[in-house]
């Protein structure tokens, strides 16, 4: 049986907690840890831990590392603690399952991946939208190769967040790295990857322009040229937003044979004389019969991956689902690619190299005061209209 700590309580450890909790025959939690004392025995009393043979609670990550023996460490603490957090875990021999985004720099991601080499621990990053059927049954009709090559994708993240959710550790360069690229549109930005395939240039553009009260972007938009997947030679899209009312979070997928969209939707065309479109709804029923004949996922989302993550360490066996090291740090690279970008006004080149500023933290937040400098200026500028506008040098 496998023994948990988690580090962190926050809304975002809760469900973490609850998928451990329904995987009690192979996981027991066996730690929490909490800089408040008084939330983390809160937190063990709702999920009835306190009573757990080897149970302790800790104020410091690293005092349970060296008093406890942990196979499994959830990190959901913000994102500034991730790499410390996880490169300490795995020197003290426990798996690692880090919340989004696995870091703040490629530099901190590269750190966390020599890490778990070094010790042969593994690695995963929470991707649970992997965990759905309808995406699973896409991602089968793409790689199995049934719609022929993606030339066109697109990954909208379209949230709205008021004034008051950038009071704490989000909207900081610091604390929070980066703004809704970083740390909403990275879900997006993943499953772009993982359908469509790597990314070899990104050209964007990124604003505050209506969040005074925080330093980071709050709308983001870039164009990416893949390179290798099944999308080698296409086009893709990517918005990150938290200006958008009403919500909604989009991918789309044109392919040779079908367009292919979350929410869950095919469509098809054909050529009539000319090279003008009609539908082709013999094309949308068979791919649409060939997605409900493969299996839906047995448990899906956040206790979906848990549970694949928690079986590659007792077994070895890696689910074609999972989100490890790898996968996140290239979803990584993509927005500093676009924040690189955005800030130089010109097209960048992937991979950025060890020496490339926004390969590293310091070189981020370097970046960053420009941005500052500026977009605080225009913010306050426009304080009457509550709008910035984009910001760098």
């Amino acid at each position: 049986m496998l023994s948990v700590l988690i580090i962190g309580t926050g809304g975002i450890a809760r469900v973490h907690a609850e998928a451990y909790r329904n995987m009690e025959k192979s996981v027991r939690i066996r730690g929490i840890v909490d800089t408040d004392l008084a939330r983390a025995e809160k937190f063990a009393r709702t999920y009835e831990l306190t009573d757990t043979p080897g149970f302790s609670l800790y104020s410091d990550y690293r005092e349970a590392l060296a008093k406890g023996s942990f196979d499994l460490v959830s990190i959901c603490t913000p994102p500034p603690f991730h790499c410390s957090m996880s490169i300490d875990s795995l020197n003290a021999g426990a798996h690692v399952l880090i919340e989004k985004p696995m870091a703040l720099s490629l530099e901190e991601c590269d750190r966390i991946l020599e890490a778990a080499q070094k010790t042969g621990r593994r690695v995963s990053v929470m991707a649970q939208n992997r965990y759905d059927t309808s995406k699973a049954r896409i991602h089968r009709l793409i790689s199995e190769g049934h719609c022929g090559r993606v030339l066109y994708a697109q990954a909208y993240s379209a949230w709205w967040r008021g004034t008051a959710y950038y009071n704490t550790w989000h909207g900081s360069w610091e604390t929070e790295g980066g703004g809704c690229a970083l740390n909403l549109a990275i879900h997006q930005i993943d499953l772009l990857l993982w359908l469509a395939g790597s990314v070899g240039e990104v050209t964007a553009f990124t604003a505050n322009v209506n969040h005074s009260s925080a330093e980071v972007e709050d709308l983001a938009l870039g164009i990416v040229r893949f390179n290798s997947g099944a999308a080698a030679g296409g086009l893709g899209e990517i918005l990150g937003s938290t200006v958008h009312h009403g919500e909604g979070q989009q991918l789309l997928f044109q392919t040779e044979r079908a367009g292919l969209a979350f929410p869950f939707q095919i469509k098809a065309t054909r050529s009539r004389a000319g090279g003008f479109p009609e539908d082709d709804p013999e094309t949308v029923a068979e791919l649409t019969a060939l997605c409900n004949s493969f299996p839906p996922l047995a448990v899906e989302w956040f206790e979906g991956q848990i549970r694949d993550f928690v079986s590659l360490i007792e077994t070895g066996a890696a689910s074609p689902f999972l989100s490890d090291g790898n996968s996140a740090r290239a979803a990584i690279e993509v927005v500093m690619a676009l924040y690189k970008s955005a800030a130089t006004q010109r097209s960048v080149s992937l991979p950025l190299s060890l020496d490339d500023p926004f390969y590293t933290r310091a070189g981020l937040l370097e970046h960053a005061l420009h941005y500052n400098r500026r977009v605080l200026s225009n913010l306050r500028g426009n304080a009457a209209e509550g709008v910035g506008s984009n910001a760098y040098p």
